[in-house]
């Protein structure tokens, strides 16, 4: 799917993939996420109530 030649995992589709950096920036105010940023995410910390 993605034009980037990198492997299309749950890292790119929510760390790297240039497509889906709109919603990162949204959400996430960042374009791109390291992978340490990732653990933490999906460990659920840092998340507030909405």
């Amino acid at each position: 799917m993605c034009n980037t030649n990198e492997t299309e995992d749950f890292y790119h589709f929510l760390a790297a993939c240039p497509i889906l950096s709109e919603f990162r920036i949204k959400w996430l105010k960042s374009r791109n996420l390291s992978r340490d940023q990732v653990i933490y995410l999906i460990n659920g910390n840092n998340l507030q109530r909405i």
